[in-house]
């Protein structure tokens, strides 16, 4: 699979703004949005050059072939946000889901810049942040199988870049 031709968008520096995550909605590639699906974020927002795209995709590929599928177990509730107002879900401790992140972060320091390294690491704190209607429950099984790259355009609407399975 190619990777899409940002060349002819214009971004800052010729970047783009990028985040990996594991959607918990059926979500399709090209899609667009405002409000986020329910997902996990596996690495925050970070900026990619556009001349490093394409190796980074064939890394990011590469990375998924050994780490999924992955199975996650949804932990207790926990308060979110710098005012503690937004509810979620925890993700039971997983090796192969915390060695994913951190692979993830690592290709990102090779290739690009993190914006926030705040939740990253040690310090990444895998969660689902939930909206009225979310019928996940904690103990609740997750099958990985696939994640998402992420990209944000100008008016803040975010696009599914690229589906990543194996």
């Amino acid at each position: 699979m190619n990777a899409i031709d940002y060349s002819s968008q214009t971004y800052p520096n010729n970047s783009v703004d990028l985040m990996v995550c594991i959607f918990l909605e059926p979500t399709e590639q090209g899609a667009s949005f405002y409000e986020w699906p329910l997902h996990i974020t596996l690495a925050s927002w970070f900026k990619l050059e556009n001349k490093n795209f394409d190796r980074f995709l064939d890394q990011v590929d590469h990375l998924a072939k050994y780490s999924l599928p992955i199975k996650l177990i949804t932990g207790q509730p926990i308060r979110l946000g710098h005012k503690k107002s937004r509810i979620g879900l925890s993700i039971d401790f997983n090796e192969r889901l915390n060695k994913l992140h951190n692979d993830l972060i690592d290709l990102i320091d090779t290739y690009g810049k993190i914006k926030d390294d705040q939740f990253i690491k040690d310090k990444y704190l895998p969660h689902i942040t939930l909206k009225q209607s979310t019928l996940i429950l904690p103990g609740s099984e997750l099958n990985v199988n696939r994640f998402y790259l992420v990209s944000k355009s100008k008016d803040s609407y975010r696009h599914v870049t690229r589906i990543i399975k194996p």
